[in-house]
């Protein structure tokens, strides 16, 4: 097998910027290499737009995790699973291979910025991190612009377009 080609089965079309699958097979791209050259970003956007994307969420209020997925699921994301603690994630992420893993920077006790530090350092993980919290982006910039997250999301904000929205800048 191709060391860059990661492939395990799944049962939805998926195209994000990092995975295709192709015949429930999913398969980890480089963006740059799949991207047609004359797809300009707005292009992309219509593709993530048009196709399912699999999210993980991680945040210890359960009500709030419930709320948040029955939102993604009604706008079409598909929500592989939800957790509460960093073991709980990392085991779960490895295990349902998530497009995306939604995180809240405050875990009870633990630390997101944590969380998202260990799923870049996994090499099995090829998900993207996007964390979340209901404080304002203002009080976390330097910590997220340090984090290996993709990017930041008020948990008033989330939503299928805001996560879309993410994954295409």
């Amino acid at each position: 097998m191709n060391p860059g080609v990661s492939i395990a089965r799944i049962s939805a079309v998926v195209v994000t910027n990092h995975a295709l699958v192709v015949g429930g097979h999913r398969c980890c791209l480089d963006a740059q290499r799949f991207m047609p050259p004359s797809l300009p970003p707005a292009g992309w956007t219509q593709i993530l737009d048009s196709v399912s994307i699999s999210v993980m969420i991680v945040d210890d209020n359960e009500p709030w995790m419930a709320a948040a997925a029955a939102l993604l699921e009604r706008e079409g994301i598909s929500v592989a699973g939800v957790a509460s603690t960093l073991a709980t994630a990392l085991s779960a992420v490895r295990e349902l291979r998530p497009d995306v893993v939604l995180v809240d920077i405050f875990l009870g006790a633990e630390d997101g910025f944590e969380l998202a530090q260990q799923l870049s350092r996994d090499e099995s993980c090829t998900a993207e991190v996007i964390l979340i919290s209901s404080h304002g982006e203002d009080d976390f910039a330097e910590l997220i612009s340090a984090s290996p997250a993709r990017g930041f999301l008020p948990k008033s904000q989330l939503s299928a377009e805001a996560i879309r929205e993410q994954l295409a800048a």
